[in-house]
């Protein structure tokens, strides 16, 4: 799923939806009321890394030679 495109994996998780009624689909991302709430507890809300390579797709080796 992390290599499908955000319309793809839409699809995928719809076809899961309607062939398992009894499966309820995870939320992917909170909401503004979510952050909110999460704020106001006290959390750092950040920002994630948009130029590291797809981890899962890389070798040991890769890895290594990236730190």
């Amino acid at each position: 799923m992390k290599k499908c495109t955000h319309e793809q994996r839409s699809i995928i998780l719809q076809r899961i939806a309607e062939t398992f009624i009894d499966v309820e689909i995870p939320k992917i991302m909170m909401n503004w009321a979510e952050v909110n709430q999460l704020k106001s507890a006290g959390y750092y809300i950040g920002s994630h890394t948009c130029s590291h390579c797809m981890l899962g797709t890389m070798s040991d080796e890769m890895k290594l030679q990236m730190n």
